[in-house]
């Protein structure tokens, strides 16, 4: 049986998918997890391709890991309807050598979300954005010094938030809260 490029592509996607699973405990595991959507897709169609070619070993190479990434994937897309006005969220990455502090505070104030969520702050941009406090009282922030660090302002009270160290020691929040009496955990 002769391979092909999209052979050794499907098998080396296969690789990735099962790689992933382990994704709270190995760094590369976790950089591997972030793309479940796109090897699902690529797995979706070399299964079209190995069932019109008809390489039955690669049939099945390529359904468990379909089956595995609909497993992840799939609870993420079932999700109660809110109303868009109720939950206002503004993400921002805001580029650990960025100084201009004023720019972000003020497209944060002018639109005026629920719920602000940053990445890569440093202490620089803590210190900074705790000129939002009056308007955002509820925070938990995570400032670091590298690309990392992480926060979250909110003018909803946190029902809860934990902060998650993975294996390559960097954190993550998991912030809960409830808007128009429903549960909202991110």
């Amino acid at each position: 049986m002769e391979l092909k490029t999209i052979d050794f592509v499907g098998l080396f996607v296969v690789f990735c998918s099962v790689v992933s699973i382990f994704d709270e405990r190995y760094y590369l595991s976790d950089l591997l997890s972030s793309f479940r959507f796109q090897y699902l897709n690529f797995l979706v169609a070399w299964l079209l391709y190995t069932l019109v070619i008809r390489k039955k070993i690669f049939i099945v190479s390529a359904l468990i890991p379909i089956a595995l990434n609909l497993f992840y994937l799939a609870p993420t897309w079932i999700v109660d309807k809110i109303d868009k006005a109720d939950l206002k969220i503004y993400f921002a990455n805001l580029l650990s050598s960025n100084d201009k502090y004023d720019l972000v505070i003020n497209d944060i104030l002018k639109k005026s979300p629920n719920l602000v969520v940053l990445q890569e702050v440093t202490q620089a941009w803590e210190k900074e954005l705790s000129k939002l406090s009056k308007k955002y009282p509820y925070k938990v922030v995570v400032s670091r010094e590298d690309n990392f660090g992480i926060a979250v302002y909110s003018s909803i009270e946190f029902k809860s938030y934990r902060t998650f160290i993975s294996s390559a020691g960097l954190e993550s929040l998991l912030v809960a809260l409830k808007v128009s009496n429903e549960n909202i955990t991110m």
